[in-house]
């Protein structure tokens, strides 16, 4: 028998701005929906996350033009580094991205 698991989560904030509404559902589904899939399977919530940034990427990439396509690039990007020096000013951590990949608490085999 296989065992079929079931995740909840809810939106507090749902804001009558288009804007904000995609604001509080990306951090619901950041916050609350990766982890809770991840502990849910048993997978570690920041390879799942890093996983599905890539296939929304190839979603974006299949239905947006070039020019968005590279806005939204530049755009990860600057996360990407805003969120590094964030972790790095909450803890020390090596330079070394290869370090930083294999101090995810994952599989090594998967990085």
């Amino acid at each position: 028998m296989t065992a079929t698991h079931v995740i909840e989560f809810s939106v507090s904030e749902i804001m009558a701005e288009a804007e904000n509404r995609y604001d509080a559902l990306v951090d619901t589904i950041v916050e609350q929906f990766v982890p809770a899939v991840g502990i849910t399977t048993g997978t570690c919530p920041d390879e799942l996350a890093a996983r599905l940034m890539i296939e929304l990427a190839y979603q974006v990439g299949a239905t947006h033009s070039s020019q968005s396509i590279l806005a939204l690039l530049a755009a990860v990007t600057d996360a990407a580094r805003a969120g590094q020096e964030a972790s790095e000013g909450s803890d020390e951590q090596s330079d070394d991205p290869d370090q930083l990949l294999l101090d995810l608490e994952c599989s090594p085999v998967k990085h």
